[in-house]
């Protein structure tokens, strides 16, 4: 993530759970806002096929 400037956006459990025993990726992670989770939640649903 770093060598390609991209960020991390925590949108699923899972992954928020990691990162927060993870502190060295704490410059890396961008907060959560609903029009993230909104974004994230259109492009699951594309990318599996689901309406």
């Amino acid at each position: 993530m770093r060598s390609s400037g991209r960020r991390i956006v925590p949108g699923r459990p899972f992954v928020a759970a990691y990162l927060s025993k993870h502190d060295t990726y704490d410059d890396l992670t961008d907060p959560v806002t609903p029009e993230v989770l909104q974004w994230l939640d259109t492009e699951l649903k594309r990318a599996t096929g689901r309406s």
